[in-house]
């Protein structure tokens, strides 16, 4: 039987555009690894955890070459890719929790530009608050 992969996808304000947009590189690999995409791109969403995503006011036309939102975003993405690529719940994490330690010590950088260094204390709730539930080992 072919693997699923559904994805939600808002698209209604800036902000569920940038996050539109970022998703295709999750679709992308599912699309590698010959999964079923079923793409609901809904018109709104309920969350009821905190996640900050904070957006570059210079780039909302050109949300994948937002680099604000990349920190918060590609770490997120990199959950579901690393499933989609087979690895264990908890290594996905893991990876995940890393990319997001990689791009704070990122922002102690000169390299960072000011609006960056900005968003670190949203970025660092987010990877506070991430939390893995169940089997660390189950799989796609």
């Amino acid at each position: 039987m072919k693997k699923s992969f559904l994805i939600t996808r808002p698209n209604y304000d800036p902000l569920t555009n940038c996050l539109f947009y970022w998703c295709n590189f999750v679709i992308e690999e599912a699309d590698r690894k010959k999964f079923k995409i079923v793409d609901l791109k809904s018109r709104k969403s309920n969350r009821k955890e905190k996640y900050f995503l904070l957006l570059s006011r210079s780039k909302s036309t050109q949300p994948l070459k937002d680099r604000v939102a990349e920190l918060f975003i590609a770490p997120s993405n990199l959950v579901v890719i690393s499933l989609i690529k087979g690895n264990t719940t908890g290594k996905s994490y893991k990876r995940s929790q890393k990319s997001v330690q990689k791009k704070l010590m990122f922002l102690l950088t000169s390299e960072a530009s000011q609006e960056q260094r900005d968003v670190a204390p949203f970025l660092l709730a987010n990877k506070n608050n991430q939390i893995l539930l169940g089997d660390q080992e189950a799989r796609i």
